[in-house]
């Protein structure tokens, strides 16, 4: 679990990550009470967009596609789809996920850019993204990510080795 302090004070930024003496994070949201959990959810989706956004730029230019438009809700019994015409919808709820879950998710959806059903070459693209995963996170597992998604070679499956995805290169972001 991770620690959220909200702070009755004005100055500095409006979320920020402060880190124990042991090198814990904690995200400290500063402004008046009322408005703490607007402010620390309107960061975490700016968060997940900009994740996002990364994300689903570098697995489209690896699987050579292209997405019409990036969206992103406040959906919670889904953290993506794909439409037919090209858009990509997500939650902005997997910034709340260990980084490489959300990256999952990013890959998950452009894959069906290239094919709109689960069949066989669907999870061939998918497939992909997890040699490619394993390669930049050779410690990290994604089994935990999906049944259909079985750790590649020797992972080692600690959540806490995984580096965090950019925004949250302080650390908020790990298991």
């Amino acid at each position: 679990a991770h620690k959220v302090r909200f702070r009755d004070e004005r100055g500095g930024a409006v979320v920020c990550i402060e880190r124990s003496i042991s090198g814990e994070p904690t995200l400290i949201v500063r402004g008046r009470p009322e408005h703490c959990p607007r402010r620390l959810r309107d960061w975490l989706v700016a968060a997940a967009k900009a994740d996002l956004d990364h994300a689903v730029a570098f697995h489209a230019k690896r699987l050579g596609l292209r997405p019409k438009r990036l969206s992103l809700r406040d959906q919670a019994s889904r953290w993506g789809s794909c439409s037919s015409t090209g858009v990509l919808s997500f939650s902005w709820r997997p910034i709340l996920a260990p980084a490489h879950v959300l990256d999952y998710v990013a890959a998950h959806e452009v894959a069906h850019l290239g094919e709109m059903n689960h069949g066989p070459r669907f999870w061939a693209l998918v497939r992909d993204w997890r040699a490619t995963f394993a390669m930049i996170h050779p410690t990290a597992c994604c089994a935990v990510v999906s049944k259909t998604c079985a750790p590649v070679g020797n992972w080692c499956c600690s959540l806490k080795e995984h580096e965090p995805s950019p925004h949250l290169s302080m650390g908020f972001g790990q298991a």
